[in-house]
């Protein structure tokens, strides 16, 4: 006979189909089809819960578990429910319950004491989606998915059944931010950062209030959908595991806001990208659907910073160790502030002192190339940033919620700006408008498609349901002029 189960791999839970037999022999358990160590040890364990539960152990008889598929190497906190449930039912010590035979297939998640009593793991959560069809057995806690509910082994003959539901948390946004005033150039990007989620990349001389900046723009972000919250809660419950924050069986504190994730400069790669054996997520897909703040940024390894050129284009990463081949999320906004000289006063175009060499701070600010600058849509400089007071934190955060509106009651669009494509965005603008800016439009193609991205959100804030001349002006301001003024600089 045969049961099913989860394992993990990467950031999800994927099915497992235990096959059970019994074989002439010695009496003794064994596990075949890659298990990890976890699941070898976990023998004993199931052993000594049988016997407390009062089910007989095999006299002449050896028992063999096989996990399918055979090829691949299993990790799961769950398997002790699924192996001791497929032994009960194969040698008829209580029969099988009367709703398995009416579903297609029944999977069964838990963690067994030593004395049988059965705890729902806290990864259960991460699973997504299970078939109507599909019965889930596991032990008693909060969870997303029906299921039946038993409280110790002896519970399989008599499974309580229970409908299950997400509901997201109230969203809690961080008020202590509300008082912070910027200039007014500060302000409009600082809205437009967070009204579209675009990336951003920020440079100019110490103490100009770039990281300040950052932690603003969090603030200002919008709550997550239904969807987004549950794959926020599912890798910090991952985070939080792999920290041991949490004991297992007992849930984990809820997330009320979106990530804000940043890392030291002195982080590894594997740590900002993920690895290791079993590959696990790194800070790049702890911030999914949140803020990655990379400040000082030119103090980043090379490797760390040109490995983030594709997952922030493709908003995921593949990490392969040792021939496990795992795919993860990293679909964030990314902030980027930095100074371009070791003295910090150094901006392209602009006259400065500076103590140290011309090939030191060419040096320097060459770490950033050309290709990854290209990957964030808006660009800043600080210097230009005055030291006024023209609107504070909480009358951005009330401009960004009216310009998402906008656009969702306009247009009916959902996802951000920072994620329409090309032709999309250009069918809002007036042919007559395009024709006339067509010296002033960039032959890339993706500093164009950051123009007009940068440019319909401008639309976006202004009330616009047209892409204007004067927001493609505006858009230039933040996307092609700087980007022209970094490639120029040293020249």
């Amino acid at each position: 006979m045969s049961v099913f189960s989860f394992y993990r791999k990467g950031l999800d839970l994927h099915p497992i189909e235990i096959e059970v037999t019994l074989l002439p022999g010695i009496p003794s358990f064994h596990v075949t089809g890659l298990p990890d160590v976890a699941t070898k040890e976990s023998v004993m364990r199931i052993k000594a819960a049988l016997r407390h539960q009062g089910f007989q152990l095999p006299k002449r008889d050896q028992v063999l578990f096989n996990l399918r598929p055979n090829h691949e190497r299993k990790s799961s906190r769950g398997l002790d429910l699924a192996l001791a449930a497929a032994y009960i039912w194969q040698t008829g010590q209580i029969p099988e319950n009367p709703k398995r035979k009416g579903s297609s297939r029944v999977f069964l998640y838990g963690e067994l004491t030593l004395d049988g009593q059965v705890a729902k793991p806290n990864d259960l959560d991460l699973l997504d989606f299970l078939s109507a069809d599909d019965l889930l057995i596991t032990g008693d806690g909060e969870s997303v998915h029906s299921r039946g509910v038993i409280r110790d082994l002896r519970g399989l003959a008599n499974i309580e059944w229970r409908e299950g539901e997400f509901t997201p948390p109230e969203f809690e946004i961080d008020r202590r931010m509300d008082h912070l005033t910027f200039c007014k150039a500060a302000a409009e990007i600082l809205a437009i950062a967070a009204a579209g989620e675009h990336n951003l990349f920020i440079a100019g001389p110490a103490g100009s209030g770039k990281t300040t900046f950052a932690r603003a723009l969090h603030s200002c972000l919008r709550a997550p959908t239904l969807a987004e919250w549950r794959r926020i809660e599912k890798i910090e419950r991952i985070a939080a595991s792999e920290r041991r924050l949490t004991e297992a069986g007992n849930p984990d504190p809820r997330v009320k806001s979106r990530p804000l994730i940043a890392p030291h400069h002195s982080a590894s790669e594997i740590a900002i990208l993920g690895g290791g054996v079993p590959p696990h997520p790194g800070e790049i897909t702890r911030a999914q659907h949140g803020l990655l703040v990379l400040d000082e940024f030119l103090e980043f390894s090379p490797a760390v910073v040109e490995s983030l050129r594709e997952p922030i284009e493709r908003h995921e990463i593949t990490v392969i160790r040792h021939g496990a081949r795992v795919t993860f999320p990293a679909d964030f906004v990314l902030i980027a502030t930095t100074n371009l000289c070791p003295c910090g006063d150094f901006v392209p175009g602009q006259s400065y002192k500076c103590s140290y060499s011309q090939t030191r701070c060419r040096s320097y600010y060459q770490r950033l190339t050309g290709p990854f600058l290209d990957r964030f849509e808006a660009i800043c400089f600080t210097q230009k940033w005055k030291q006024t007071h023209d609107e504070d934190v909480a009358q951005i955060r009330e401009r960004v919620r009216a310009a998402q509106q906008f656009a969702q009651s306009t247009r009916g669009q959902l996802l951000p700006n920072s994620r329409l494509e090309l032709d999309t965005l250009e069918a809002t603008v007036r042919p007559f408008t395009l024709k006339n800016l067509m010296p002033e439009i960039p032959p890339s193609r993706r500093r164009r498609l950051a123009l007009f991205r940068i440019a319909r959100t401008v639309a976006d804030l202004a009330e616009s349901e047209d892409i204007k001349v004067e927001h493609i002006h505006a858009a230039a301001e933040w996307t092609i002029r700087p980007f022209h003024a970094f490639r120029q600089a040293f020249i």
